[in-house]
């Protein structure tokens, strides 16, 4: 799958932050910002996922937060195989029919930690040099 590696950032930060949900959090309002709702994830992420004894079996941060999002704590998607690969496709910009058997399989071994990955580049995103406009 090529796709032009901005535009596909882009499509993923965008399905990321549209995903996460700030559950009525008092300290965010409706409209938060892009930083605030990445901010509110990665709270809720510290809080729920990294104790002593998960940072201790994951010291590594990227995996802590791909076993976090298999949970699926954040709703990028519902867990299914093939909501994975239809949402795979639609932000690289191709058909469902043109990823080969063998991108299915690295794309549904590698997802979790792929959006991880991805989760970790946007929380050290600059919006204001650089805005997503949503």
């Amino acid at each position: 799958m090529k796709t032009n590696t901005n535009k596909y950032r882009k499509n993923v930060f965008t399905e990321i932050l549209q995903n996460i949900d700030i559950d009525n959090n008092l300290n965010y309002p409706e409209n938060s910002s892009n930083t605030d709702l990445i901010k509110y994830a990665f709270e809720r992420f510290e809080n729920e996922f990294c104790f002593s004894n998960n940072m201790r079996r994951y010291p590594n941060e990227q995996i802590r937060l791909s076993n976090w999002l298999s949970g699926l704590a954040l709703p990028f998607v519902e867990g299914y195989n093939y909501k994975i690969l239809e949402q795979t496709a639609r932000l690289h910009e191709v058909e469902l029919e043109d990823i080969t058997d063998k991108q299915v399989n690295t794309i549904l071994s590698n997802y979790f930690n792929h959006m991880a990955f991805m989760m970790l580049k946007l929380k050290e995103y600059d919006f204001t040099k650089n805005p997503l406009n949503l």
